[in-house]
């Protein structure tokens, strides 16, 4: 890599006597000329990742020497050329990643010393050229992933015995697997995943090869239980991924037999049942437990203790019942906790672990039934979401052509909506507490998440009001605090959050005016409805509407002494005390003290009471 960026210099395709051409990793423009052909000594050309565009020239097929070809990453389109037949030294063939169209040309079966075909991610389509494939008697490395090829897998693939990679993912393969691909016996990784294939998993599949690491069959059809035969065996799956099918049944006990190589294991969007069993989760090398979307019962298997390297648990939307698996935050390595939509219930109390969960970025407990106040003690010690530590998983094989991990998913509910997020471990954190029955009040505590992205509290029983340290959360894409009892005002450090895409505070006891900000003003009333008392920008009822009638109430009850008085009563009061007082200070200045005309009112009064008793009795 050289960071090029310009035109391939025509004197460069004058050099008769070059062999070897490496301009990989650059940022080339332009098209292949079509006096490439005078590289005919050329043995290894390495274009990949540059950027050409244009049609791949027919007469590359003069290069009667080339043994390496790689034009992968690219822009070339059009159709793959059928010279490319003539290159029959050629063992490694690299054209994935352009938006090549057409069919495989039956040209490729004569390139019978290929050892890599890599034609993934292109544009390729129909299934009466696909034959030709089982001509490449010495191909190591098969990729046709990720394009529009439809028809059945032949079956004269089991042929190819040296076959280490099968990659026929995203496609539109039907039918079944063939039994024939048993025969492979130096398979390291079957990919078959999201295309249209059904029936029966083959019983002999875990037979396939004892060198046999990774198998992806997940996104088809495929229906039935998992064959005992299929665990039964020695084969050294690392990863297996069977998630979005119809198999049905329990997972058998002989999974087990997996647990001392198997790092990765999705069995999730199925129709399983029962218990988990405690063998899946013996060893220690598992990394991921995906059982999402079953239907499985009863409590989490104690022995994921021993899974001292496990980075993902998820098993969302099932059946089991049981309280919070506090000994879970023990491991180590936890990235991503979902227990989401099963019968969990229960107090989460304080754990004794000195540091819990000191890598976990998402942490997913939203519909169960757990109580009592929200976990805070979790969320002191969210060490992955407050330093923002990312994960390390990598679950490789050793083949060039397929890696797990950097793309690993998980399903939350991510601003309202259920989706599978991808890349999950480096690039997202989430709590999700809704829909369950918390009380209390919110911790201050929570603003200490600073990479937290997704906040959902919505649906509880918490009071109190909503802490100002939600300003810290930057990062902060989506918040919801709906359905709930919180009191007060919206604090106006929640217009500091400028990443904020879904907010959601309606259905509580809110009063005041809404903050403003160029963020906060995206958000229309659904927002905020149910609060009452909420007045401003984007409600209907603006703030200065409502301070008048406060006022007015607050100056009512102040001054309900003067109720029903008018100033012609205040007139007519004073008019007639005032004679009374110039007689008292006449009086006064008389006879200097106020003594005689006390006791000539006190005398008077004494004698009207004498009278009005006499006239009683």
């Amino acid at each position: 890599m050289n960071l090029l960026d310009s035109v391939i210099p025509p004197q460069l395709w004058l050099s008769t006597n070059l062999v070897n051409l490496y301009l990989d990793d650059n940022f080339l423009i332009g098209e292949l000329p079509p006096y490439l052909s005078n590289l005919s000594k050329l043995q290894v050309l390495d274009l990949a990742d540059t950027q050409l565009s244009g049609y791949i020239p027919s007469n590359i097929g003069d290069l009667q020497n080339l043994h390496h070809l790689y034009l992968e990453g690219n822009h070339f389109s059009g159709p793959i050329p059928p010279t490319l037949g003539n290159l029959t030294q050629l063992s490694q063939l690299q054209l994935s990643r352009n938006n090549l169209s057409g069919s495989i040309p039956w040209e490729i079966g004569y390139l019978t010393s290929l050892s890599l075909f890599s034609i993934n991610s292109n544009l390729l389509h129909g299934p009466q050229t696909l034959l030709v494939i089982c001509n490449l008697t010495s191909v190591t490395e098969l990729s046709l992933a990720d394009n529009i090829l439809n028809g059945q897998i032949p079956k004269c693939l089991g042929n190819i015995r040296n076959l280490s990679v099968i990659s026929l993912g995203e496609n539109q393969f039907h039918g079944g697997i063939p039994e024939s691909l048993c025969n492979a016996s130096q398979l390291q990784y079957l990919g078959l995943s999201i295309n249209y294939l059904n029936g029966v998993i083959p019983k002999c599949i875990g037979n396939f090869s004892k060198e046999l690491s990774s198998m992806t069959l997940d996104q088809n059809n495929f229906n039935g239980p998992i064959h005992t035969e299929f665990c039964s065996s020695t084969t050294p799956f690392k990863i297996l991924d069977l998630s979005h099918n119809t198999l049905s049944g329990v997972i058998p006990p002989c999974l087990g037999n997996l647990s001392s190589t198997l790092s990765l294991l999705d069995l999730s969007m199925n129709h399983f049942h029962g218990t988990i069993p405690a063998q899946v989760s013996r060893g220690n090398v598992l990394k991921a437990l995906i059982l999402d979307h079953n239907q499985f019962e009863g409590p989490l298997p104690p022995t994921l203790l021993n899974c001292t390297a496990l980075q993902v648990l998820d098993v969302g939307n099932n059946k089991l019942n049981d309280s919070f698996p506090h000994w879970l935050d023990a491991l180590p390595h936890l990235v991503v906790l979902v227990l989401r939509s099963n019968h969990f219930h229960g107090v989460i109390g304080n754990s004794t672990t000195e540091l819990p969960f000191p890598r976990l970025r998402v942490f997913d407990l939203s519909n169960n039934y757990f109580t009592g106040p929200l976990p805070t003690y979790y969320l002191l010690h969210f060490t992955g979401i407050i330093n923002n530590i990312s994960s390390d998983l990598r679950v490789t094989n050793k083949n060039s052509l397929f890696s797990y991990g950097e793309d690993s998913s998980a399903v939350l509910v991510v601003k309202g909506l259920e989706q599978s997020v991808v890349r999950i471990l480096n690039l997202y954190t989430s709590i999700d507490l809704s829909s369950n029955m918390f009380h209390g009040e919110i911790h201050v505590s929570i603003g200490n998440l600073y990479t937290l992205q997704l906040l959902n509290l919505s649906h509880n029983r918490l009071i109190g009001h909503i802490p100002s340290a939600l300003g810290n959360l930057t990062l902060l894409e989506a918040l919801d605090m709906s359905c709930n009892q919180l009191i007060g005002k919206i604090p106006w450090q929640v217009s500091k959050l400028g990443f904020l895409e879904v907010l959601n505070l309606s259905y509580n006891h809110l009063y005041g005016e809404i903050p403003r900000s160029r963020q906060l003003d995206t958000f229309g009333n659904d927002s905020y409805m149910g609060n009452t008392a909420l007045c401003g920008f984007p409600m209907t009822v603006g703030c200065e509407a409502k301070k008048p009638q406060v006022q007015s109430q607050e100056e009512e009850e102040n001054s309900g002494f003067f109720n029903g008085f008018s100033w012609q009563s205040v007139i007519t009061g004073y008019c007639c005390a005032f004679p009374f007082g110039v007689c008292v200070e006449y009086f006064a200045l008389k006879y200097g003290k106020l003594n005689w005309l006390l006791r000539k009112l006190t005398w008077k009064r004494g004698k009207g009471s004498k009278r009005h008793a006499r006239r009683t009795n």
